[in-house]
């Protein structure tokens, strides 16, 4: 599966693309509400366990969860959750949210509050393991921080863009590019030169050519385009005067 086709799939479950790539044909289910995700068609004996997996899944639905402030390990409520769903309902998260962390030492963040989930009540050797070294919480943040940057690169890369010509204002393939990355392979630049001038109504010229583009992440109004057209000319009229004066030695 290529890397774009990856970007496609994540953006559509809206999940990271580092989520998408740890539970690809691993069998297990990941995002909120919880998909499996392989590269292949699955037989009828993998669909079957499967689905004995997510009947498993329903019964533990009803076990306690201990959820502990991240930072100082009290326990939220200073009582277990009856069940899962009731700790899903409290977090306001889906109760597949509250078991892709549970007993993993990595926290979740909500309500301003970084938070682990137990199937049991801590003992203390596992307090003073958590409040000696941090490394759940730290793990969670840089693991938070990847997941952001991975879904905004997804968005990005899933962004449209329209590319026209500053001269004619005319639209570049007569379509819409559909990303950053495309419209900077077709164009032969850099996809950073697309992100700094896009929207900025500023033309920008390609390092390979004199041609200049303008870049938006939406098609032109007609108003615009009028604008965008209106200031081309008093530009290409003063090009001609001075390239006359070249010609004629003045």
């Amino acid at each position: 599966m290529c890397a774009a086709t990856k970007n496609k799939a994540a953006v559509s479950l809206e999940i990271s693309y580092t989520l998408l790539n740890l539970w690809l044909d691993k069998g297990g289910a990941c995002g909120d509400p919880g998909y499996y995700l392989y590269t292949y068609p699955l037989n009828l004996y993998q669909i079957k366990t499967l689905k004995d997996k997510a009947e498993d899944l329903r019964i533990g639905n009803y076990r306690k969860i201990w959820a502990y402030d991240a930072n100082n390990l009290e326990l939220i409520n200073n009582k277990p959750f009856a069940r899962l769903k009731d700790a899903a309902d409290y977090f306001n998260v889906r109760t597949a949210t509250i078991l892709k962390h549970l007993d993993s030492k990595l926290a979740i963040k909500r309500k301003g509050t970084l938070v682990y989930t137990f199937s049991k009540e801590l003992d203390s050797k596992l307090k003073a393991e958590l409040l000696d070294s941090k490394i759940g919480v730290a793990l969670t943040r840089y693991f938070m921080r990847r997941a952001t940057r991975d879904a905004r690169r997804a968005t990005r890369d899933a962004q449209k863009v329209w590319v026209y010509d500053a001269e004619s204002i005319q639209l570049i393939n007569n379509a819409p590019f559909a990303s950053v990355k495309k419209a900077s392979i077709f164009l032969g630049t850099n996809p950073e030169t697309i992100k700094i001038h896009l929207d900025s109504h500023k033309a920008a010229e390609l390092r390979k050519s004199a041609n200049k583009f303008y870049y938006f992440s939406n098609e032109l109004e007609a108003e615009l385009r009028a604008k965008l057209l209106s200031s081309v000319k008093p530009i290409m009229a003063e090009s001609f005067g001075a390239t006359q004066k070249i010609i004629m030695g003045l």
